[in-house]
């Protein structure tokens, strides 16, 4: 008996077994199955996931922080979107790289490189502004003894090639002619000013100013925007065939960048720390910068963004004008960067800025 009991004992266990290996075997199925349905449901979601890529006209820096604030809060993620960027490099124009690289690509522009493509027919879009005043500048150093910008007069001024308008456009208003001053062509790299090659250095007032005050080098500027030169910096930009074939796309992506730089304006310190930490850090602003320096400096450049970006209300809204399209080209034609004006109207459009009803909230 104590053996068929064994025998018994040693069957039952056998049949669990067998039935408790059945199980586990079913077990595994169901759960490969599950395993299979939740990679097929990623699959499926990465697929309906939109693929947006950006062009920048600099490096990954605060001059961005619209964008990535709306990265790293996952807004792009929420609506769908997976953003990829390509930071600026000498081989990389936004303003044609829009177009040739198709898809659903946006760009970070000038605007006065905008109407020089669109002068040469690139099918080109503005949708938004970052700035609503140029952030360009001469700068000169506190102890040349240059007070005012007539004091330019028999002063050789350095200037980036591509950007001769800037200066041009700046003294001619101030009453100077191109025989009252030497224009130098530099790079951009501002020791040239401190060395004293140059009296007057064409600057990003929202960039060098900025690195001469953290060095202890005092320094003071005239912004373009004060002298005539009325030009859009920072502009959000697409192909006019991406705004026919998917203009639900471009409202989205317009509206997380502007919804972003909205709060990276009003949040300087939160955002520049976002930007420092997950697309710009020291070793990408420049040798022999700290982490600390390049904080510093980023807090410093998106906080001095608030007098080009804010609109007379003090808002952020991105909305573009005409009259400063129309002022733009003029000058770029008068001064023979642009053979023929494109059309206003078509350049620009605040069809898809969220604000452009006055829902500013």
């Amino acid at each position: 008996m104590r053996t068929r009991s064994r025998r018994s004992l040693i069957a039952g266990a056998i049949i669990s077994a067998v039935l408790a290996a059945s199980l586990l075997s079913s077990g595994r199925v169901a759960l490969g199955s599950s395993a299979l349905n939740q990679r097929t449901h990623a699959h499926a979601h990465a697929a309906a996931m939109q693929h947006v890529f950006f062009i920048l006209n600099w490096l990954p820096n605060v001059e961005f922080a619209g964008v990535w604030v709306a990265q790293r809060f996952g807004w792009f993620k929420q609506a769908g979107i997976d953003m990829k960027f390509e930071s600026w490099s000498p081989a990389v124009h936004p303003e044609t790289d829009v177009v040739s690289r198709g898809g659903n690509s946006f760009g970070f522009q000038s605007g006065a490189a905008i109407a020089i493509a669109a002068a040469q027919k690139v099918p080109i879009v503005a949708l938004y502004t970052d700035t609503q005043k140029s952030v360009f500048g001469l700068t000169v150093l506190n102890k040349s003894g240059i007070n005012k910008i007539t004091d330019l007069r028999g002063k050789r001024i350095g200037y980036q090639s591509h950007e001769i308008y800037v200066p041009e456009t700046m003294l001619s208003f101030a009453g100077l002619k191109p025989s009252d001053y030497k224009l130098v062509p530099v790079g951009f790299d501002i020791s040239g000013l401190t060395a004293g090659q140059v009296d007057a250095w064409l600057t990003f007032q929202t960039n060098e100013p900025i690195a001469l005050n953290m060095q202890g080098i005092g320094n003071h500027s005239f912004r373009a925007a004060d002298y005539g030169f009325n030009f859009y910096d920072d502009v959000l930009l697409t192909t006019r065939s991406l705004v026919q074939k998917n203009p639900a796309l471009v409202a989205t992506v317009t509206k997380l960048v502007a919804r972003g730089f909205k709060y990276a304006h009003s949040h300087p310190i939160l955002a520049a720390n976002l930007t420092v930490n997950n697309y710009f850090h020291a070793s990408t602003a420049g040798p022999g910068i700290t982490a600390a320096q390049n904080l510093r400096q980023q807090i410093l450049e998106l906080q001095k963004f608030k007098q080009f970006s804010a609109d007379k209300k003090g808002r952020y809204t991105g909305l573009m004008k005409a009259s400063v399209w129309k002022a733009s080209i003029n000058t770029l034609f008068k001064y023979g960067e642009i053979k023929r004006k494109p059309s206003v109207t078509a350049i620009f459009t605040n069809t898809f800025n969220p604000y452009v009803n006055g829902n500013y909230h």
